[in-house]
């Protein structure tokens, strides 16, 4: 028996509206965001630092200048970097 996590599913409706579909947003990243999904595409891209992604159950090592496209639903993830010790904090946009 395995005990899946809980996946939280980010709605369009929170960030997108028909006037605008698209939302842009720049952020310093941890690991403080639960698994979750959206109804929408994400693109992230790795503008700072370096770090790990943790995507469905495996961590990836990613630095600047990284690029991810998650297709909406399905791919249950941890969307959050951490930082290694003593290096720059990692920013996504």
């Amino acid at each position: 028996m395995s005990i899946k996590p809980f996946v939280f599913t980010t709605t369009a409706a929170e960030f997108l509206s028909p006037e605008v579909p698209v939302f842009i947003n720049r952020v310093q990243e941890s690991f403080g965001m639960w698994h979750h999904d959206h109804e929408f595409v994400e693109i992230n891209y790795v503008s700072e630092g370096t770090g790990f992604q943790y995507i469905e159950g495996q961590f990836l090592p990613v630095a600047k200048g990284d690029l991810f496209f998650f297709a909406d639903r399905g791919v249950a993830r941890v969307s959050a970097f951490a930082c290694r010790a003593g290096r720059r904090p990692l920013d996504r946009v």
